[in-house]
């Protein structure tokens, strides 16, 4: 029972929601090595990892030194599948500003799965996009998402779950998560094994 955070100097709130939400690990992602090297003590109970919000060019040489790195899907995300720079890559159904005729713009395709499972990079499901979105942008997002859990799915990609919150309020327990991927199209071994990647 695992979740993905992005604190910012509020580490407690974000300890005190995981404990009330029955989280034994909960990886604190920060913006630079510096912070994620020196994260606040944990309660009791709860096992803390740090990782590294990274820039495209700058991760491989995160991952190669030992930390978690964080890539968010951008331009430059067959570069970074290519050269394995990253542990996990997130927000693919993000980044395309439309739809295909026919098929969704979901940011992934067949060759960069084939490369994420070659490198081993993992594909990070973020909870909080959906959160954040209303309406349209809500059900693409949705669709986008069920298109890249296929993809994933088909090419043996590692998947993640998470909240991946930036406000304590937006931490979803682990059980809840692993059932609303379940309605997306996960297969519940599927899903427990993304909700507990780390």
């Amino acid at each position: 029972m695992s979740d993905i955070v992005f604190p910012d100097r509020n580490e407690h709130e974000f300890f005190a929601m995981a404990q009330k939400l029955g989280t034994k690990t909960l990886v604190l992602v920060y913006p630079s090595a510096e912070l994620a090297a020196h994260p606040p003590a944990a309660p009791k109970g709860l096992h803390i990892r740090t990782a590294v919000l990274a820039e495209p060019r700058k991760a491989r040489q995160f991952r190669q030194g030992g930390m978690l790195a964080f890539v968010k899907c951008s331009d430059s995300d067959r570069a970074v599948l290519e050269q394995g720079a990253a542990d996990v890559l997130f927000g693919a159904e993000s980044t395309q500003p439309k739809d295909y005729a026919h098929q969704r713009g979901s940011g992934l395709n067949h060759v960069m799965c084939a490369l994420a499972h070659k490198n081993k990079v993992a594909i990070g499901f973020s909870f909080e996009s959906i959160l954040s979105a209303s309406g349209a942008q809500r059900a693409q997002l949705l669709g986008r998402m069920m298109q890249n859990m296929m993809l994933c799915r088909k090419y043996k990609v590692q998947m993640v779950i998470a909240s991946f919150a930036t406000d304590p309020w937006k931490m979803r327990s682990s059980h809840d998560l692993q059932s609303f991927f379940t309605e997306l199209g996960m297969h519940p071994a599927e899903a427990k094994k993304a909700a507990n990647a780390f």
